[in-house]
C-alpha cells in the first residue's frame, strides 16, 4: 500500500496535479489497518512487561 501511495504521489508531483482519490482511499485503509496492529503490539509489550499469571 505504501509503495502504491508513494508512486501516486510521485506521479502527482511530476504532473503538477492533486493526489488522485485512490491515494486518499489507500491512506485511509493504511490508517485503518495500522491502529489494530499498533494496539496488538502495545498488548504484547504489556504482556511481556507484566507477565500476568493466567
Amino acid at each position: 500500500m505504501r509503495r502504491k501511495i508513494r508512486d501516486l504521489a510521485a506521479q502527482a508531483v511530476a504532473n503538477r496535479a492533486r493526489l488522485p482519490p485512490q491515494a486518499q482511499k489507500l491512506c485511509r485503509s493504511w490508517l485503518a489497518l495500522g491502529w489494530p496492529a499498533f494496539a496488538a503490539l502495545v498488548a504484547v509489550f504489556w504482556l511481556m512487561v507484566n507477565k500476568p499469571q493466567f
